[in-house]
């Protein structure tokens, strides 16, 4: 159960469904095109460890993290039927991703509790007519916790916090990263019941 990796990855990207804002009098209005050609390619470092080597009972708690980082590049004409060629992001796409995870699971009691972090680079979230006119999203931190209990027959509960910070979604435009929206999406509490025959 642990791990230690550095991955490699690289993908040539064909005709990519990307989001775009298009410049309407009201609002914008936000569609869907192909990019026709551009690449993703980059690294991932992954751990994993238990933290048995301090005791027996120490093997119940597994620390993990990863870093990716990411380089996207979108081949497009600037102008438009120009033949000049230039490049920018992938829509959606982070340049770059960190995770960490902590999980304790009690075997007597039959209890699992993790806390689980993550963060990404600002990415590319609507692609305008122009790069000032791009959307981007800013990177938050997110912590969520999750504990689930073993129950008789096979059943088991489990109580779930996302966002424990309550942190904003946040968008801005372009180079200037003047705030475009602000979304207050707080913190999410779930209680589920599953039984497994």
């Amino acid at each position: 159960g642990e791990v230690l990796a550095v991955s490699y990855f690289y993908k040539d990207l064909k005709n990519a469904i990307e989001e775009e804002l298009l410049a309407n009098p009201d609002r914008f209005v936000q569609t869907w095109f192909n990019s026709e050609t551009g690449v993703n390619y980059g690294y991932e470092l992954e751990a994993r460890k238990t933290l048995g080597f301090i005791g027996s009972y120490f093997r119940n708690i597994q620390l993990g993290a990863n870093y990716t980082k990411v380089e996207s590049k979108i081949d497009y004409e600037d102008p438009p039927n120009s033949g000049i060629i230039k490049q920018r992001p992938l829509q959606g796409q982070a340049p770059w991703m960190v995770n960490a995870s902590f999980t304790f699971v009690e075997p007597t009691l039959g209890t699992t509790f993790s806390v689980l972090y993550n963060r990404f680079g600002r990415r590319l979230d609507g692609v305008g007519d122009s790069r000032e006119e791009d959307v981007y999203e800013e990177g938050r931190d997110l912590i969520d916790l999750a504990v689930t209990q073993r129950l008789v027959g096979g059943s088991k509960i489990k109580f779930t916090v996302r966002n424990l910070t309550g942190k904003d979604e946040v968008f801005t435009w372009g180079t200037s990263k003047r705030i475009q929206e602000q979304l207050t999406v707080g913190t999410t509490y779930g209680l589920s019941f599953s039984y497994t025959f």
